[in-house]
């Protein structure tokens, strides 16, 4: 019997993603073993980590030309939706690392090749939320802040930091991601929530960390580029009101205001669909946004 995530992305799943989900559902007895442990010591046990390596699913993001399997977020979704059943923290951090090794990967050759030099299995974190200022220095930024929630911190080699940082070329300063070692980095033991002590989300400090300019990447464009995008943040509000209040036109359109209204918001959100799309592919590249944007429309049945 077809899973429930493979009967929603049917064909939209290639034989590398059922491989890859298959070797996810091999895990849930033993995920579902030790969830226990994993709330009781508020991480990932090390036998879930043994065993999501073993089977490759810590490099599924991982550049193929660095010895991962450069899978998409298809895949993602349905190998984190088999983790699930056995244990949520351990998929909710694998989708983490995942997402971490999606945005180092977009880095350049030396970046990359720095980051995953040891193994294709090094674990990236992201403390994303409220950006913090980083200082143009030559050559990079230095950086200094907190940054909470950060899943899988326990057990990552790498952690990426939401930073606003000036581009090297200077002007005006753009959201973006630095990465760095975990070791360069403090970790304050801060999270015990309660069903989710097992994503280890503690925080992260940094104090006059220095960061070169080849591992920051542009994770967000510049306001003037956003302000297409700020065009359509909301449009269901004022393309309904606008046309449910309106009058029908003498001599105009037979359609039903309401219909000509649901005809408008359709055409706008496509709109602004294509425009996310556009800023997703600045950083993930067209594929991935190609498909990051079709998982809007999938509705679980």
């Amino acid at each position: 019997m077809a899973s429930r995530w493979e009967a929603i992305l049917g064909e939209r799943l290639d034989p590398h993603g059922r491989e890859s989900a298959a070797a996810a559902a091999s895990l849930v007895p033993l995920l579902a073993a030790n969830a226990g442990s994993a709330d009781t010591d508020r991480r990932i046990p090390e036998a879930n980590l043994v065993a999501l390596r073993e089977a490759g699913l810590l490099r599924l993001a991982v550049p193929r030309a660095l010895g991962g399997h450069g899978a998409g977020l298809r895949t993602m979704i349905a190998a984190c939706a088999e983790l699930g059943r056995g244990c949520a923290s351990t998929a909710w951090v694998t989708a983490v690392h995942g997402a971490g090794s999606t945005l180092a990967g977009r880095l350049g050759d030396d970046a990359r090749a720095q980051i995953w030099a040891g193994s294709p299995d090094v674990i990236i974190s992201g403390a994303l939320g409220v950006p913090r200022r980083a200082r143009r220095v030559p050559g990079g930024v230095t950086v200094d802040g907190r940054w909470s929630w950060v899943s899988g911190i326990r057990h990552a080699d790498w952690v990426g930091l939401d930073v606003q940082a000036e581009p090297a070329g200077g002007g005006t300063p753009q959201r973006a991601m630095a990465f760095t070692p975990v070791a360069a980095v403090t970790v304050e033991d801060t999270w015990d929530m309660a069903g989710m002590r097992g994503t280890g989300s503690d925080t992260v400090i940094a104090e006059n960390l220095f960061v070169p300019d080849d591992l920051v990447l542009r994770t967000w464009s510049p306001p003037a580029e956003r302000a297409k995008l700020r065009r359509y943040s909301n449009i269901r509000s004022k393309s309904t009101s606008r046309g449910r209040c309106s009058p029908p036109r003498p001599g105009g359109s037979s359609i039903p205001p309401g219909r000509r209204s649901q005809t408008r918001y359709r055409r706008r959100f496509h709109d602004a669909m294509k425009v996310l799309r556009d800023e997703l592919a600045l950083t993930l590249g067209p594929r991935t946004a190609d498909w990051a944007v079709s998982c809007w429309f999938l509705q679980p049945s």
